[in-house]
């Protein structure tokens, strides 16, 4: 049962997955809360978590030599624990980027991450509703980590959730539509032999309006590759330091961001 919901989140997904801009009725919207919040990244080992990587495998190849099998069994990635969506700050440094930007580049007026989490019906209902799709928190490559903030809806669930239901979140933070943002972040070197990690996002942005079942806008933005120098590869390729790549992905954000915000003014013109 819980492989076939699985199945048909990941359809609705892809159904949903094609570019969409209703100009007209974007025109109307006057007050956005970002509800929806997902932040997706490469998973990053410390320098210890290499060496023990290496030891196990090590280890598992020596056994397998010597006839005592030696091979893990691999867990089903859709059914992995270690793929639950986690609270960080620098997730949370992500989206109040996101809210500052919209609110100084648009001319949407945004309620504050700090007002929503204030919003009693709000964070009642969000307790409900994330019990009710926890399947959609909790899946996906062991190789990435998923991260959101407290006061925040996995963006599927905003998604899969019944209108009726969209439009009540609506009601209780006053607001004419709820825009869910997914971000991926890609790590890598900046240059072949470079020591400096490079971090490039997307993202995706749903826009739901009242009395419509329907995204309004359904938009992916490409942000340039970015790198600041600080955040260091380790010799092995993994962070060595995952605060530092933490910082940067926040900040390789911004640019994902502004093509949006570049986009969204340029429609509305």
């Amino acid at each position: 049962m819980r492989i076939l919901l699985t199945l048909v989140l990941m359809s609705i997904m892809t159904s949903c997955a094609t570019s969409r801009f209703e100009t007209k009725e974007v025109q109307k919207v006057k007050t956005v809360a970002v509800v929806g919040q997902l932040l997706t990244q490469d998973k990053l080992k410390d320098a210890q978590e290499v060496k023990d990587g290496i030891m196990d495998g090590l280890m598992q190849t020596g056994l397998s030599l010597m006839g005592f099998g030696g091979t893990k069994t691999e867990e089903n990635p859709m059914m992995s624990s270690e793929n639950i969506t986690k609270d960080s700050k620098h997730a949370e440094a992500v989206f109040k980027n996101f809210n500052k930007q919209l609110g100084e580049k648009t001319a949407w007026k945004i309620v504050s991450m700090n007002s929503i989490a204030k919003n009693y019906k709000y964070m009642r209902k969000l307790k409900i509703q994330e019990k009710k799709y926890y399947m959609t928190n909790s899946r996906g490559p062991k190789e990435i980590e998923k991260f959101k903030t407290s006061q925040s809806f996995h963006p599927l669930t905003i998604q899969v959730m019944d209108q009726e239901h969209r439009d009540d979140l609506m009601t209780a933070l006053g607001v004419d539509a709820l825009a869910a943002v997914s971000y991926k972040t890609k790590l890598g070197r900046s240059e072949m032999f470079s020591e400096d990690i490079e971090a490039t996002t997307s993202m995706e942005l749903k826009l739901y309006v009242k009395g419509n079942a329907e995204a309004i806008i359904v938009e992916d933005y490409k942000g340039e590759p970015f790198t600041d120098g600080k955040a260091k590869a380790g010799i092995i390729g993994y962070s060595e330091d995952k605060r530092l790549v933490n910082d940067l992905i926040v900040s390789s954000t911004l640019s994902a961001n502004n093509n949006f915000i570049k986009s969204l003014n340029k429609n509305l013109k």
